[in-house]
């Protein structure tokens, strides 16, 4: 039976197994090129500055103990004497402060002040400090005869303070009733003080009678911030 056969070179007698050719060199990568730089973002602008908001104007509060009003700019406040604070001597004893007045603002005025040292205080809150003036409404208590005459305001008569300062004011004039009317209270008139400084707050205004002659009937005050 048969198989199969093997054949095979003969072997060189001495003669070297050929080497292997080395495997050729690979080449060398090219290298890589280097990224580009990469260009720096340009410098974001600084974001400008948010504008300070405006200051809100002061809103006025409640009102401090003892106060009869609170005085904002573009208002005027009026303040009425019979619910001021009196101290001192009524001139006729026995009588109040306060009596029954139709001309008078809300229907009553003060009198009987005509005590020197009598003193009428107002106290009233400002949303604010600044400039002010503040205008009195008197009626003359001047009997002439017996008719009621034109009646003289002066420096000499009164004291008037703001927080403790003195206000001045120069001579004013209240004009006498109309038809030379004996009756009192006929009309009240403004007497204006100079500019004084309130302070944001509560303030103490306050009248000092400094004469024993007839010192005027005493309607109100109105206190108003001087124009800017």
């Amino acid at each position: 039976n048969f198989d199969c056969i093997d054949i095979v070179f003969t072997a060189e007698e001495g003669g070297e197994t050929p080497d292997t050719p080395d495997n050729r060199d690979t080449p060398d990568n090219p290298d890589t090129p280097d990224n580009p730089d990469t260009p720096d973002n340009p410098d974001t602008p600084d974001t400008p500055d948010t504008p300070d908001t405006p200051d809100t104007p002061d809103t006025p509060g409640e009102l401090s103990e003892g106060s009869m009003g609170m005085l904002v700019k573009g208002e005027t406040l009026r303040l009425e004497a019979e619910n001021a604070e009196m101290k001192g001597t009524t001139q006729n004893e026995g009588v109040d402060w306060a009596e029954d007045a139709e001309a008078a603002s809300n229907g009553r005025s003060v009198g009987n002040l005509s005590v020197n040292g009598n003193t009428v205080t107002f106290k009233f809150d400002a949303a604010e400090a600044g400039d002010a003036v503040i205008t009195l409404f008197l009626s003359a208590t001047n009997m002439n005869e017996e008719s009621l005459g034109p009646q003289d305001v002066t420096p000499g008569m009164m004291e008037v303070t703001l927080n403790g300062e003195k206000i001045t004011f120069t001579k004013q004039t209240l004009p006498a009733n109309a038809g030379g009317s004996s009756s009192w209270n006929e009309r009240f008139d403004p007497v204006v003080l100079d500019a004084a400084k309130v302070q944001k707050g509560l303030n103490t205004f306050m009248v000092k009678v400094t004469t024993e002659e007839n010192f005027p009937n005493f309607d109100c005050i109105d206190i108003v911030f001087s124009a800017e």
